[in-house]
């Protein structure tokens, strides 16, 4: 049986991301965004210090 996951997709670039979706003892299903979190953590992270503007030394 294959893994239970859940697709959000981004309409303005087309990015996907599968996320895992967990059951539990207790309460609904409920999706992992762990995966999600790191990937706009790194994106973050990449704008910042890559994509920034350099300001210059007087």
């Amino acid at each position: 049986m294959s893994e239970h996951t859940l697709t959000d997709i981004d309409n303005e670039t087309g990015h996907r991301i599968e996320l895992p979706v967990k059951t539990s003892t207790r309460g609904p299903k409920a999706a992992d965004i762990r995966r999600f979190f790191a990937r706009w953590v790194i994106s973050r992270m990449i704008q910042v210090f890559y994509l920034r503007p350099v300001a210059k030394a007087n």
